[in-house]
């Protein structure tokens, strides 16, 4: 089930034990994790007869997690969840509350914690021209990213990349694909858990892979590890490692650098190349490994 970010019990009145998930640049690590969260903590044995489970994500991030409702929905003590609440919601609740409590010791956390949020933009912020214009060719820009998905994901598929899995729907401004890695046509391997991925996130496209971790936080199988060490040996390469399941290591490429193609097939093509390069040279850092029979 992996471990909870943050776990607060609540005593006076009517006890509370609270589950929370942060989520700041990362997304869940499995589709039925929260669910997983909302059956354990409802067989936990502890005196609390409310229990909440709770995901607190960046407001701009909302699209992501559409199928959790807000907190503000909660109706009854007795539902469980999960619940969504934005760091933005969080930022407000914490600025208010400092007119009424000024303990020193309370006062200065507040600041700290306020501080960091406003230097990862979690802090609500106001309704900028930049934000209209974006609305105004949000749809346009949409479509224009969907189809250029699709061309290049169709050019790598033609190269002999296999993906696993369909294409998914874009989300907000994240969209990322998986794939076997291996090098088109070449057998595949045994002894990984590996997977190539590429996808875009805002104004940047990204490819590399995701090596899997287990539950103290250690890449495995080993041959995975290995070939993880083998990458980010270089500083060519950049890794990410804040999800607690799975570590990327990748490179990006600005989205305008598409600019200088001037059709959907060419902007396209030029993404698979990308990736293709990305890809191969993943797969040419990996350790000697043996073949797979099937």
């Amino acid at each position: 089930m992996g471990w909870v970010d943050l776990e607060m019990y609540v005593r006076g009145g009517r006890r509370k034990l609270i589950w929370v998930e942060v989520k700041v640049g990362s997304r869940l690590s499995g589709t039925n994790q929260l669910r997983k969260y909302v059956d354990r903590i409802s067989n936990f044995d502890v005196q609390a007869p409310e229990r909440l489970v709770l995901l607190l994500v960046p407001a701009q991030c909302l699209s992501l997690f559409r199928e959790y409702p807000a907190l503000r929905e909660r109706t009854v003590p007795d539902d469980v969840g999960p619940f969504v609440v934005t760091w933005q919601d969080l930022y407000g609740l914490l600025e208010r509350a400092a007119a009424s409590d000024h303990r020193p010791h309370v006062n200065w956390l507040r600041k700290e914690v306020l501080g960091y949020m406003r230097s990862e933009d979690l802090e609500a912020t106001e309704l900028k021209p930049a934000h209209i214009s974006a609305l105004r060719n949000i749809d346009e820009a949409w479509a224009a990213v969907e189809a250029v998905l699709a061309s290049a994901a169709d050019h790598l598929e033609r190269s002999g990349w296999k993906p696993v899995g369909d294409i998914p729907s874009l989300k907000s401004t994240y969209w990322e694909k998986p794939y076997r890695p291996v090098l088109p046509g070449a057998p595949g391997v045994r002894g990984t858990k590996a997977k190539l991925v590429w996808g875009i996130d805002a104004d940047q496209a990204f490819a590399g892979i995701y090596v899997q971790r287990n539950s103290g936080g250690e890449v495995r199988p080993r041959s995975d590890d290995e070939w993880r060490t083998a990458l980010t040996a270089s500083d060519e390469w950049n890794e990410e490692d804040e999800n607690r399941t799975v570590i990327w290591i990748g490179r990006f490429m600005n989205l305008k650098e598409l600019r200088l193609s001037k059709t959907v097939e060419a902007q396209g093509e030029h993404l698979a190349k990308f990736v293709d390069n990305v890809f191969r040279q993943v797969v040419a850092a990996r350790p000697s490994v043996a073949p797979s029979t099937r």
